[in-house]
């Protein structure tokens, strides 16, 4: 039905007057259809009014250029969702990029290693590419410079990240190290799904694959997932890796929970809590 067939039964049955459009082009006033002012201008502004409960001016007149209500309403829904977005959401897709990246850039040094038997032992990454830089060949010199782009643009990347993280998760970060908790964060996708999380799903986090064969074959169950990656699990003897996990992950749960709720716990604490987690 468009707007004009709409406007005449409006004028025709009284009570049914437009009512497919008269939420958002506009209502009944004394038993005629007045339009939205505003409506050819800015209709997102008028959208967003209305959904909040908010009176809005009305004309009799048609405006002259009515908006596309379809075209209209998308824009208005992106607009609410871009709105609804959290700095946990902007750092989420941060972090997700920053491990990409440092795909890319493991994927560029195994495909290119063979070139040093060319210009020599390296020591690292860094080293690798910038002899191919300055290897006087064109080809490797392409390839080195890529890579160092990649790794120095990597690391600014990092550095916002870190800076980030520090501050909405200072607590957790100090407990379990920056990188752990941004590949938790990464993992569980929000702040406040990580929060609500137990301290068993983030032990087992980035391990649920494996957790799921061992079910289904019948075999040892993982201990740790991505927080084997913390530096106080990965150096624990073998044998007690389990149970530092556990514990850490216990203790980074309690963490995780003061820091979403804005009450993160004193820095002295944090450090009483990783020396009971290393005693294990």
């Amino acid at each position: 039905m468009s707007v004009q067939e709409g406007q005449n039964r409006g004028k025709e049955g009284g009570a049914d007057l437009m009512h497919e459009y008269r939420k958002w082009y506009g209502k009944n006033v004394n038993g005629e259809f007045a339009w939205y002012a505003g409506l050819e201008d800015d209709p997102q502004a008028v959208f967003e009014k209305l959904s909040g409960g908010m009176d809005v001016q009305t004309v009799r007149e048609k405006p002259g250029s009515m908006p596309d209500l379809r075209e209209a309403m998308i824009g208005y829904g992106k607009t609410c969702l871009k709105n609804s977005l959290g700095e946990d959401w902007k750092l989420v897709k941060l972090i997700n990029v920053y491990f990409s990246m440092d795909e890319l850039i493991n994927t560029l040094y195994e495909k290119s290693l063979s070139l040093s038997l060319i210009t020599g032992e390296h020591n690292g990454k860094e080293q690798f590419f910038r002899d191919l830089a300055g290897s006087g060949n064109e080809g490797m010199k392409t390839i080195g410079n890529l890579g160092n782009e990649m790794i120095l643009r990597r690391e600014e990347l990092w550095g916002d990240i870190q800076r980030k993280m520090e501050a909405i998760l200072p607590g957790s970060c100090r407990l379990a190290g920056t990188l752990t908790v941004a590949e938790l964060l990464a993992h569980f996708g929000n702040m406040e799904r990580l929060a609500m999380s137990r301290s068993s799903s983030i032990q087992m986090a980035g391990a649920e694959k494996s957790l799921f064969i061992s079910k289904m074959k019948g075999v040892k169950n993982p201990k740790y997932g991505l927080i084997y990656k913390c530096p106080v699990v990965s150096s624990a003897p073998a044998p007690k890796r389990g149970k530092v996990a556990r514990k850490l992950a216990g203790k980074l749960t309690i963490c995780i929970r003061a820091d979403f709720s804005g009450n993160p716990i004193q820095e002295d604490q944090i450090d009483r809590m990783k020396e009971k987690v290393t005693q294990a």
